[in-house]
């Protein structure tokens, strides 16, 4: 990539930039003739005729780096860093620093990036039996599932989306629902005075959220709640749209941070990093 681009690839890490800026007035041409071509192949096509000459005509990769590129794509991204810097023959800060420059990524970095691309691979592809199936085929095992936080902000079998409904006997409503619907009782958090201020309700891989709250302007009976892993930015995506916030953005007793908002008609929607419990 960075022989695409004429530029260290760490040099546009988390950056937009557009495409004129890396390269000139030629991408806007390209761009203008592509939307005007009558068919997909004849697009791809010009792409190709764009990017080919400009990958061909620089020299390929340092042979360190293209080793380090070659064991980590090969092994999935299990292989440690130490064989690495043992294959390469450069100490490891060397490594890290040409590995950057070149890929944008350090090795360590890269490496769990392409753990993580073999997880969802076999999830998609129904190749594996189970979580741990999945952990031993893809070395979680060895470590944390936390690279699919990262790189998802989600993690598999557990959903991001739950339906809150307010009720104006909660606890009465609660057994009702656990006899008549089949719920099974989760955590249960009462106020003061005994009302039920928060209690989820499990269904399958679903969660109820059930509560007596003072409702928000809006639905007081039902309302929609979302896990966002990022409620800053979500929130500023949501008021740029024009969502009406009810409830601002802010952090809770409970140590979750979010918000809740109306859409176009209404529906109220509840936002933030907060995710109810499975049993």
């Amino acid at each position: 990539m960075r022989h695409l681009l004429g530029r260290p690839i760490e040099d546009l890490t988390n950056r937009a930039v557009a495409v004129t800026d890396l390269f000139g007035p030629h991408a806007a041409d390209l761009r203008e003739r592509l939307r005007e071509a009558p068919s997909w192949d004849a697009r791809f096509a010009m792409i190709e005729a764009f990017v080919v000459p400009r990958v061909l005509g620089h020299t390929t990769l340092p042979a360190g780096v293209r080793c380090a590129w070659e064991r980590l794509l090969g092994s999935g991204g299990r292989v440690a860093i130490g064989d690495l810097v043992d294959d390469t023959g450069w100490s490891q800060k060397h490594l890290i620093t040409r590995f950057r420059h070149e890929i944008g990524l350090p090795p360590k970095l890269f490496a769990r990036v392409l753990g993580f691309s073999r997880a969802i691979q076999a999830i998609r592809g129904g190749t594996a039996r189970g979580l741990g199936d999945l952990a031993v085929q893809c070395g979680y095992h060895e470590r944390h599932l936390w690279s699919f936080g990262t790189y998802s902000h989600a993690v598999p079998g557990e959903p991001s989306l739950f339906v809150e409904v307010r009720y104006d006997a909660g606890a009465a409503a609660v057994v009702w629902l656990t006899r008549a619907f089949g719920f099974v009782p989760g955590l249960q958090v009462a106020g003061d005075d005994g009302r039920v201020v928060h209690a989820e309700l499990q269904l399958g891989d679903s969660v109820l959220m059930v509560n007596e709250a003072v409702a928000a302007p809006g639905h007081d009976r039902q309302a929609q709640h979302v896990y966002v892993a990022e409620p800053d930015a979500h929130h500023a995506g949501a008021v740029r749209a024009g969502a009406t916030v009810v409830q601002p953005l802010a952090d809770t007793p409970y140590g979750a941070r979010g918000y809740c908002a109306l859409d176009p008609e209404g529906f109220l929607w509840g936002f933030s990093t907060y995710r109810p419990t499975l049993v």
